[in-house]
């Protein structure tokens, strides 16, 4: 499922962001909308992406965005041999909407 920008500015009621953090320092991001989660777009259909935390928080300033988060998935476990586990080698904080000074 998919959401472009145009798409999110015209949504009625804020919703969650989900910034992903790629390897490389890649950000996409997926919109948590009723139905699951959406990939945000560009308005041309390409994936929404930034090289920054920053530039993404410039793009979603204007968006209907009422709490920002960000999600990795480390491999680490995987790269040194450990067994698989149960759960998902995952890390998830909390973002400021605010822009830095």
């Amino acid at each position: 499922m998919k959401i472009s920008l145009t798409q999110l500015q015209q949504l009625s009621t804020p919703v969650a962001a989900i910034v992903y953090s790629l390897e490389r320092s890649i950000y996409q991001v997926y919109i948590r909308l009723p139905d699951g989660e959406a990939l945000l777009t560009e308005d041309t259909g390409k994936a929404f992406q930034r090289r920054n935390l920053q530039s993404v928080r410039e793009a979603l300033l204007s968006q209907p965005v009422s709490m920002l988060q960000l999600r990795q998935h480390s491999a680490y476990d995987e790269m040194i041999g450990q067994p698989v586990r149960e759960h998902d080698n995952l890390l998830q904080l909390p973002l400021s909407l605010e822009q830095y000074p």
